[in-house]
């Protein structure tokens, strides 16, 4: 059980599709990485170049003082 949750189990007895599952788990990481940092950057660009309150309307009330 993969986390308990997703009845798949890593194959140990088959190498090459072992290494070959750890490579595309290492690419997804990258990309989903990468996407993260630049789906943040451009919330930031807004916040700082636009100026039109984008990070204000998600962020809770509370924690307004500091956008």
């Amino acid at each position: 059980m993969a986390g308990g949750f997703v009845p798949v189990r890593v194959p140990l007895s088959m190498p090459q599709l072992n290494a070959w599952i750890g490579w595309v788990h290492g690419r997804e990481f990258c990309a989903l990485s990468a996407l993260t940092a630049v789906h943040a950057a451009f919330h930031v660009w807004r916040h700082v170049r636009l100026r039109d309150n984008a990070l204000r309307i998600m962020a809770p009330r509370w924690d307004w003082r500091w956008l």
